[in-house]
């Protein structure tokens, strides 16, 4: 991996696409981690976008789990359904499996509310692909509260072309677009202060 074409791919995507940048850099002892950090509106849901990449001396630096990147939306939404989708197997698409994707969800209409090509496209990619609502729980941002619920998209494959980038934001944006439209999602407010109100 090359670490300016990662930082330069960052610079252009934050700058092309208007995204605010946060980025900031953690210092360790066996070396630094690029945290890339970007936010946007869309629609009246807040964006969140977190690339870590680790910067280490070790020769497993590029196997560390630290590396990971992530697309996270504060979402409002009906407690009873449920959906998690992420690729199948390695055994399974080892032996020719026509199912590319496991999809977890109790919601109805599924197939025509959720870009299921896209998604698959994207596995291409990022092969641990994963998409879910769940509540944010331990995840870090100081802006979203820990039981806020969260429509994810995440990896842990650096995405080193921004057009990886770009084709999971596209992706995020479809979904929150399509499920919204089809009142199963509303956007759930950023938390501003703690006690805050965000739903």
């Amino acid at each position: 991996m090359n670490w300016k074409k990662i930082s330069e791919n960052w610079k252009t995507f934050t700058l092309e696409n208007g995204l605010k940048d946060n980025s900031k850099e953690n210092n360790y002892f066996y070396g630094k981690q690029e945290i890339y950090q970007a936010k946007e509106d869309f629609q009246g849901f807040r964006i969140f976008y977190k690339n870590k990449f680790n910067k280490s001396a070790e020769a497993t630096a590029f196997a560390h789990k630290a590396n990971s990147f992530s697309i996270t939306t504060p979402v409002s939404t009906d407690s009873t359904w449920t959906l998690k989708i992420r690729t199948t197997s390695f055994w399974k698409r080892l032996f020719s499996s026509t199912e590319k994707l496991k999809i977890d969800t109790n919601l109805g209409n599924f197939e025509n509310l959720i870009p299921l090509e896209s998604i698959e496209s994207l596995t291409k990619d990022f092969p641990d692909l994963e998409i879910r609502v769940s509540e944010y729980g331990r995840l870090q941002n100081e802006e979203i509260s820990p039981d806020t619920k969260v429509m994810e998209i995440s990896t842990g494959v650096q995405p080193e072309d921004i057009n990886q980038i770009d084709r999971a934001r596209t992706l995020m944006h479809r979904i929150l677009e399509n499920l919204n439209k089809n009142g199963k999602i509303k956007p759930a407010h950023s938390r501003v202060g703690k006690g805050e109100s965000h739903t």
